[in-house]
């Protein structure tokens, strides 16, 4: 195999946006360490501009996923301040005086 080929998995894992599973495959078939094989994998994506094209599509699609999930955290956080966080509860929502209402308890 030369450096040029990969392992058909790691082609097709290529294909669906997977380059870390690429990676992978490629140390497992050439028992390289994690540098050589990403070198070797990320030279194969450079010299195939449409499979560029698809992992970096790929990744994008995975950006903005999370970035959406971010967004979605953030509103709830603040919605769940807003209705259970942010309004006093109790005796401080009645405007009782805490030290004098534990004192007529006490005594």
């Amino acid at each position: 195999m030369s450096e040029q080929d990969l392992p058909g998995e790691a082609i097709k894992a290529l294909e669906q946006g997977s380059k870390i599973e690429a990676v992978k495959l490629v140390r497992r078939a050439r028992r390289l360490g994690l540098k050589e094989a990403k070198e070797i994998v990320e030279r194969y994506i450079e010299r195939n501009p449409a499979l560029k094209r698809r992992t970096d599509a790929a990744n994008g699609e995975i950006a903005g996923g999370v970035l959406r999930w971010l967004l979605v955290i953030v509103a709830l956080g603040i919605l769940g301040y807003y209705f259970y966080g942010g309004k006093p509860t109790g005796s401080a929502a009645l405007g009782l005086n805490q030290d004098v209402y534990h004192e007529r308890d006490a005594g």
